[in-house]
Formats: structure tokens, C-alpha cells, sequence
């Protein structure tokens, strides 16, 4: 994690955590933080926890890829046609994204159903997947909705998914915890103890620093509005001292419940 994101990571934690000390603090080599106390140096290791699991994401990122090149293709078909101005958003299957190999196939299906959707100005149309087998409707494509435009402007064409975030598991957050306690070993050397800050910062690519920070405060996920309470009371084992889970876009901090694994660091 890049030093810029730590700072604001920890600035953040400490401006909604009363339980923080208020001391001068610097960034360090290993913990990531060092607070000065009355009592000594209170070090603090910063980690992120992932937002969704590798399949999920990569899915989406599917979806959103061949769903690009699908919108266009379809649009460029239906105006060359010389269909009417039309407003249509098209609803892709989360659970099977449209093959690159079928993106003609289904583009060209798009584009003349559209032509085919009788509708006076002003009027709309939705249209979802049939469940009857034999059905023609290609796969990767959920719904769609129609709307033909009052005034002769531009056809507007876009996608949707109905990919859903994954909440956030006890399983998730202690699976971080482990991975944090590979490095526990030289920490001890702060004599006012180790905590570790849990961030879950609402982008849902585990692999990127600071969704957030490079993006500035921007408003909170759906994913993150559905943080469950229970996540802060489940019990957690850890090598650190305390462990907060800090909520990045809503500015909040939970301390959760730890206790020392059975082959722990703890002295």
C-alpha cells in the first residue's frame, strides 16, 4: 500500500475514533503508523479487505467490457436501418455475460427487435427473458426497455447489470486478519502496543490502493450501505492488540472483538 493512501487511511480513522490517541504520529516502516502516548510509541498496520471475490469481479469487468462493444454495435445497426430516435437500455444476465464470439449475433437480434417494437412517441416498452424452452432470446440478455423519444434527438443506448454486491463475511474479514498476522513478528518493539486498522475503502477491486482517495469522498457504495452489524460482533483472532474495521466512505470505526490465536504472538 502506497505511503499517501496510509496517511489518509489513518487521518481518517483518527478524526472518527475517539479511542485513538491524539499524539503527534509519523509513518513508519513496519507499523505503518507510529503514535506518540504518554506511555511510549503506539503502532498502527493499515490493510484493505477486499470488496468482492475473484470471480465476481472478473464477471463484471465481462460484463462491462463485451456490454461496451454490444451497446455500440447494436445503436450503429439500428441507426443505419434508420429506425427511429429511441431510448433503450438493455439489461445484461449477470449469471451468463455474452460471449465475445456472439456479440454480432446478439447485436444484430438488439437492433432489429428494437425496429420490430411498435410504439408511439412518448410510449415505452419492457420486455424480459422468456422462461419457456425453444425461446429465441439470446443469452447474456436479461431485459430490455424501449422508449421511443417525443423529439427527433439522437437514439441513446446503454447497459445495466444485475451483478449484486456480495456483503461483507465475518470469513472475509478474518481471512485479512490471517494474512496480517504473517507479518506480526517485529512489531512488539512499540511499548504501547500494535493495532491493526481493517479498511474497507467501497471499491470493490481488492487489487487497487485507494478507490476513495484517488477518487475523492465520493458518496458510498450500495455494497458498503449493506455492511452488516454482525461483522463487529462476531469473534475474531488476531496477533494485534485491537482491530478496527474502519468504514472509508462513511467514516466510521468499529472495533472488533479479538482474542490471540492458540499459537499467537501475544506475550
Amino acid at each position: 500500500m502506497r505511503p499517501e493512501h496510509v496517511d489518509v487511511y489513518i487521518d481518517r480513522f483518527r478524526a472518527c475514533c475517539e479511542l485513538c490517541p491524539p499524539g503527534s504520529a509519523h509513518l513508519g516502516d513496519g507499523p505503518d503508523c507510529l503514535i506518540a502516548t504518554p506511555t511510549g510509541e503506539l503502532g498502527i498496520e493499515v490493510t484493505r479487505i477486499p470488496r468482492e471475490p475473484e470471480e465476481t469481479r472478473q464477471a463484471r469487468e465481462l460484463i462491462e467490457r463485451h456490454g461496451e462493444l454490444l451497446i455500440n454495435r447494436a445503436e450503429n445497426l439500428y441507426v443505419t436501418d434508420g429506425g427511429p430516435p429511441v431510448t433503450v437500455l438493455v439489461s445484461a444476465d449477470a449469471q451468463l455475460p455474452v460471449p465475445q464470439r456472439n456479440i454480432e449475433g446478439v447485436a444484430t437480434w438488439l437492433a432489429a427487435h428494437v425496429s420490430t417494437v411498435g410504439m408511439v412517441p412518448g410510449q415505452g416498452l419492457y420486455l424480459r427473458r422468456p422462461v419457456r424452452p425453444g425461446s429465441t432470446w439470446p443469452e447474456g440478455i436479461a431485459a430490455l426497455t424501449v422508449l421511443r423519444n417525443r423529439a427527433e434527438t439522437d437514439s441513446n443506448w446503454s447497459l445495466t447489470s444485475e451483478l449484486q454486491p456480495v456483503p461483507l463475511r465475518a470469513e472475509d474479514v478474518q481471512h485479512a486478519l490471517d494474512a496480517m498476522d504473517a507479518g506480526f513478528n517485529g512489531y512488539r518493539r512499540c511499548s504501547s502496543g500494535v493495532w491493526l486498522l481493517a479498511v474497507v475503502d467501497g471499491d470493490d477491486d481488492g487489487d487497487r490502493d485507494g478507490a476513495c482517495i484517488d477518487g475523492g469522498d465520493r458518496a458510498p457504495t450500495g455494497a458498503l450501505a449493506d455492511l452488516s452489524p454482525v461483522i463487529a460482533r462476531h469473534p475474531y483472532r488476531s496477533s494485534y492488540d485491537r482491530v478496527f474495521l474502519l468504514d472509508y466512505p462513511h467514516a466510521r470505526a468499529r472495533p472488533l472483538i479479538v482474542a490471540a490465536p492458540t499459537n499467537g504472538h501475544r506475550a
